[in-house]
């Protein structure tokens, strides 16, 4: 009887001990909202996504400041397959254009997904759309590929980077551009952005497909 005491107070305290443990990691977080807004920041979430496009487009228009008084008064803007310019424009207009591209497609990617929710189901093109976008199944959907968007845009911010940044070393010593970098760094963000588009319709490819994160 002793024994069987020992052992329930052993037991008792150890529970306790648990209780506390649990109290302590999620103090803080008083409901289920509360919980998932924590979730919403583990690395592959869209407020990650968004802080690396805000880091890298403000990188981006860092670099336009940097080589301002390092390119000619006339930029060459398009290039031929062997890297040499064929077409120029007036270093204001370009950089102009330039940024306002560079801030511009992230950021219309990111939006897309973020409107997605407002958008009829009828205008959103998806495998099994009715099955996805049934009323029940919708606001996970349309997390989900919110999220492949909102990661295409990172993709498409860091690409534009490159591309800019072999632009300008190409115009500011007049040699032509590094074509086979140029294919590679092309070469890559399809890759990742024909990877990102595929996992998301692989998972919708059928009704009953669990949408994970």
């Amino acid at each position: 009887m002793k024994l069987f005491v020992d052992f329930e107070e052993a037991r008792q305290t150890v529970m306790l001990d648990r209780d506390d443990a649990i109290n302590t990691v999620f103090s803080g977080i008083k409901t289920l909202s509360d919980l998932a807004s924590h979730e919403k920041w583990k690395w592959t979430s869209k407020p990650v996504a968004a802080l690396l496009i805000a880091g890298i487009t403000l990188f981006s228009l860092a670099l336009h400041a940097w080589y301002w008084n390092q390119l000619p008064d006339r930029v060459a803007t398009h290039f031929g397959i062997d890297g040499r310019p064929n077409d120029w424009m007036n270093k204001g207009y370009a950089t102009a254009l330039l940024c306002g591209i560079q801030v511009a497609m992230p950021l219309f990617l990111f939006g897309i997904g973020s409107l997605l929710q407002h958008i009829p189901s009828s205008m959103i093109n998806i495998p099994h759309r009715e099955y996805w976008l049934h009323p029940d199944r919708r606001e996970q959907t349309i997390e989900h590929v919110s999220k492949m968007l909102a990661w295409i845009a990172v993709l498409t911010a860091l690409e534009m980077m490159a591309i800019g940044h072999l632009t300008f070393l190409a115009n500011r010593t007049g040699s032509p551009l590094n074509a086979p970098l140029f294919s590679t760094i092309l070469g890559l963000y399809l890759l990742g952005v024909f990877s990102l588009a595929g996992r998301s319709f692989w998972i919708l490819r059928k009704p009953g497909n669990s949408i994970s994160s």
